[in-house]
């Protein structure tokens, strides 16, 4: 009986540990040009660039790095602009349209790639704010920190600046007239005609003053004849007078009155009911009465 024994050997190449990534040396920020500090406005938000100068000390290799830019009221997607007791929502977006995170460790950052005889490299990202946010006026601001890291290794921290970002909502307020409550802002005007048709003693009618404001208001109303209809064509003693409320509370006419208020929820559409209740009529001769009262809204502060 014969006995065969084969032996079998296999050589094993040793695989050659995976390149290292190249560091960037001497990685900084040179330089950072801030964001202007842009006026919010509701209806077209903020979009204002902000540009940072990356150098590094060599130029004999490729390298990447990254940059987070991360608030310093915590972390998270969200990011926000405080002050008057309010926030507004903003982003920071880079050139391809992408909204980096506010965290250190998100995959949703700024990166960057030197080339070999690169030294310096520069980045654009923009700053949001959305339109659209009802905000209470004020200057709105948040600080965050602009960190940049080497590739190599994971990510080590290679530079750090401050910076705040701000912003300023001006106080603002407007207004229009609705024949019924309950309507959509826009779908107001700035000027209506209340008719009484055939005047009668303790007739009433009354219009919808529709205000939207941001901060403390005053209205200012004025009556071209001082509170009363006149009759067109007549003399300026053929007059019935009225008396007039506004929101529940009397309003007298015979001189500009001011009302001052403060809204209910800054940016919000608030309601006040101008309630005309027409006076004595008597013998008043026939013809047509009128008078015009012009409302005008401004903000105080």
């Amino acid at each position: 009986m014969i006995a065969r024994l084969i032996l079998l050997a296999l050589m094993a190449g040793l695989a050659a540990p995976a390149a290292a990534q190249d560091r960037c040396e001497g990685l900084a920020i040179a330089r950072l040009i801030e964001p202007r500090s842009p006026d919010y406005d509701e209806a077209d938000g903020v979009d204002e660039p902000m540009r940072l100068t990356i150098v590094r000390s060599t130029d004999r290799n490729n390298c990447r790095f990254f940059i987070n830019f991360v608030s310093e009221a915590g972390g998270g997607r969200d990011r926000f602009l405080t002050g008057a007791g309010a926030e507004l929502r903003y982003e920071i977006i880079d050139e391809s349209g992408q909204v980096l995170e506010n965290t250190t460790r998100g995959r949703d950052r700024l990166s960057g790639r030197f080339q070999k005889d690169e030294t310096e490299l520069e980045l654009t990202v923009r700053l949001s704010i959305t339109s659209g946010q009802t905000a209470p006026a004020g200057a709105y601001s948040e600080r965050i920190a602009v960190r940049l890291f080497d590739q190599r290794g994971g990510g080590r921290l290679a530079d750090e600046l401050g910076l705040t970002l701000r912003t300023q909502v001006h106080s603002r307020a407007e207004i229009n007239l609705a024949r019924q409550p309950g309507q959509a802002f826009d779908a107001g005007r700035s000027y209506d005609v209340v008719d009484f048709e055939e005047l009668e003693t303790g007739e009433r009618r009354a219009i919808v003053l529709r205000v939207r404001a941001n901060a403390a208001y005053r209205l200012t109303l004025t009556s071209e004849n001082a509170g009363a209809l006149v009759r067109e064509g007549g003399r300026r003693d053929e007059r019935i007078a009225y008396t007039a409320q506004l929101d529940g509370r009397p309003v007298d006419l015979s001189a500009p009155a001011l009302v001052l208020r403060d809204p209910l929820q800054p940016g919000a559409a608030e309601e006040l009911i101008f309630d005309v209740t027409i006076g004595e009529v008597g013998a008043a001769r026939a013809g047509k009465y009128a008078d015009l009262v012009t409302v005008y809204v401004e903000p105080v502060r």
